[in-house]
């Protein structure tokens, strides 16, 4: 990456840097919304009636998700704090991917307030969230217990899927594409996680029905 940047024209550098204080900006921007959002979400913690804990979730999530690309964007912390931006995008993946099942999970408790949905549907839904929650866990809990298996070098064993696909545990890298175009450095899973995108699909299905 180092031999890439002294080998980029002056014309791409400056481009580069232009687009990253846009990518500041708006991710700062996006920040700033979502924690605004927390704070109004906040009046509403107290309502009986119904619950929007799984919208702070999804909120915190988000700030955390934004944060850690606008950090990413910042030159003077992406060239020296790249271990700690690698740990922000470990936690950011996981933030992320647990909070989409609290959504899915929200979308029906409204539709059964709603009068759209039953109560006996929102309650499935509740439950499968959970246990999408609890098996995503499960696979970094298997990588703190189990550590990486050596699956280059011996025969695959019944479990080995759990904490080879951990998002703590394994292989993060700076994806280059990003780079090149944005000037960003984003820590994305290498090689990709099985299943890390599952939640958010449900979560969009869930919306749309």
């Amino acid at each position: 990456e180092a031999h890439q940047q002294q080998d980029t024209p002056q014309p791409v550098k400056l481009e580069r840097a232009r687009v990253r204080r846009l990518c500041v900006a708006m991710y700062a921007t996006a920040c700033a919304a979502h924690l605004a959002a927390l704070y109004g979400l906040a009046v509403y913690l107290d309502d009986s009636e119904h619950s929007v804990v799984p919208l702070v979730i999804m909120c915190i999530a988000l700030v955390f998700d934004n944060l850690t690309v606008a950090v990413g964007a910042l030159p003077a912390i992406s060239d020296r704090f790249r271990l700690v931006l690698e740990y922000m995008g470990r936690i950011r993946f996981l933030v992320v991917m647990l909070a989409w099942p609290f959504l899915m999970t929200w979308h029906w408790d409204l539709a059964c307030h709603c009068g759209v949905a039953t109560a006996a549907t929102a309650s499935l839904v509740w439950h499968l969230g959970m246990f999408i929650v609890a098996f995503f866990i499960l696979r970094e809990v298997a990588f703190a217990v189990r550590g990486m298996p050596d699956i280059d070098n011996a025969p695959r064993q019944f479990g080995d899927c759990m904490p080879t696909n951990a998002l703590i545990g394994g292989s993060f890298r700076a994806d280059p594409d990003i780079f090149t175009t944005e000037g960003l450095v984003v820590f994305r899973p290498y090689p990709p996680r099985a299943g890390a995108f599952a939640p958010a699909g449900l979560a969009i299905i869930s919306a749309a029905c």
